[in-house]
This record gives C-alpha cells, sequence and structure tokens, in this order.
C-alpha cells in the first residue's frame, strides 16, 4: 500500500519517497524505485523509448534483479500507468460542500485543471500507451464509471432526492458523459495543445469557467438529466 500522500509531492516525488520508505518491505521499495525511473523517463518524455539498459544505468540494479519484478519494459509502464490512474482517482478533488452551486462546481474544475495541467505528461503518455494497452482503457472506464456512480450519490444527498434504479442509470450515464467530455478536453488543451481551445480559453481559469459551464445545469436540476429517456421519447 502506498502511505505517502501523493497531493503532498508529485507522482514521482510520491514513488521516490515510497522506494526509501523504511516501513515498507524492501522487495517493495525496490520495485517502487524501478517505477519512479520509468516516471522519471516518461517526464521527460511520454512518447519516448525506454529500454531495459536505461532503467538499469538508472537504478543501479542488476537485469536479473529487474526481470524479478516486471517481464518487460511494457509491463512496468502498464503497471505506474495504473497505478497513476488510481492514485489520480483516490485523491479526485471533492464535490460540492453548502457554497454556491456554480462556485463549488467551479472550483473543483479549477483544482482538477490544475492537477490535471501538473500531470499532462502521464497522460499524454496514457494516451500513447493505450492504443496498445487495451487494460488500461478498461481501467479509466471502471475509475470513470465510479466517479459518476458517486457524484451521483453526492447530487441526490444534496438535493434531497431519490431516483428510482432507471433514473439512477440515466443521471450516472449523463455524468458519465461529462467525465468523458471534460477528460477528452484536458487532453486536447494540455497534451495535445489544441490550438482553437487555447485561443478561446487562453489560461486554466477560462478553461475551468467553460467546463463549469457545461457542467452546471446537470448538477442544478439533476431530475431533468434523470429523466432522459422520457426527454427522448417524447421528441420521438
Amino acid at each position: 500500500p502506498v502511505d505517502v500522500q501523493p497531493e503532498a509531492a508529485t507522482f514521482v516525488g510520491m514513488l521516490q519517497a515510497q522506494s526509501l520508505n523504511r516501513r515498507v518491505r524492501k522487495a517493495e521499495r525496490t520495485r517502487y524505485l524501478i517505477l519512479s525511473k520509468i516516471a522519471e523517463r516518461i517526464e521527460q518524455s511520454p512518447t519516448g523509448r525506454i529500454t531495459v539498459e536505461m532503467l538499469l544505468n538508472d537504478t543501479g540494479l542488476s537485469r536479473g534483479t529487474f526481470y524479478n519484478y516486471f517481464r518487460d519494459t511494457n509491463e512496468g509502464v502498464y503497471v505506474l500507468l495504473a497505478l497513476f490512474l488510481e492514485t489520480w482517482n483516490v485523491n479526485r478533488p471533492r464535490e460540492g460542500g453548502n457554497k454556491d452551486l456554480f462556485q463549488a462546481i467551479f472550483d473543483t474544475n479549477l483544482r482538477y485543471c490544475r492537477r490535471y495541467e501538473e500531470n499532462a505528461a502521464f497522460f499524454a503518455a496514457f494516451s500513447y500507451y493505450a492504443s496498445s494497452m487495451s487494460e488500461l482503457l478498461v481501467l479509466r472506464n471502471r475509475i470513470n464509471t465510479a466517479w459518476a456512480v458517486r457524484i451521483a450519490k453526492a447530487i441526490q444527498s444534496r438535493f434531497k432526492i431519490t431516483f428510482n434504479a432507471q433514473e439512477n442509470t440515466y443521471l450516472q450515464g449523463t455524468l458519465c458523459m461529462l467525465i468523458a467530455m471534460s477528460t477528452g478536453t484536458l487532453e486536447e488543451y494540455f497534451v495535445h495543445r489544441n490550438p482553437l481551445l487555447r485561443e478561446a480559453f487562453p489560461d486554466v481559469n477560462a478553461l475551468s469557467f467553460a467546463l463549469s459551464r457545461q457542467w452546471h445545469p446537470v448538477m442544478a436540476n439533476p431530475r431533468y438529466a434523470a429523466t432522459e429517456m422520457g426527454h427522448y421519447e417524447a421528441r420521438h
């Protein structure tokens, strides 16, 4: 288990701290050492080639020791990116609070955008490696679905309303769509540096505000989103 809070340091810093943490078994410290060097390589070049020889030079470990932990560098990259996604999910900014709803959404999106910007190299690496590692996409979908379920519960608690199973599915589906839209926008903005997005929203505050305007109608009127098919059927 990781007992260093990632928000107290960078993701690479967390891995480095774990590799030196005497409360962690020596074998795990070695594993974190290898992962920290993979992470450093990704920070330097998200789509650059990583070889076993590079990691042996970076860690000072023997080839045999490396293969005790990973079959090859691809497995090491997968483990590293999966850990990144799971750590990111655990430490997502919390929604809401009792403040003005739009302000709460904006504050959450602003924190989210800033954290994404700080970790853009890992998201770029995820985009690059996911094309050949379908397990990463499965993991991301599972995490985003769990996040949508959690937000749906928070919405019902805030508004003190209860939806039936079908309505819950519609609301969660709408939230999952918003999550996919938001993460896709951030990838375009910070990883691919889409020129139109950057011209329209020149800084993270403007980008966060634009994202919040997409989230607010659903968060402010969840019953509308929860009766999605009713609106669809009424128009057809």
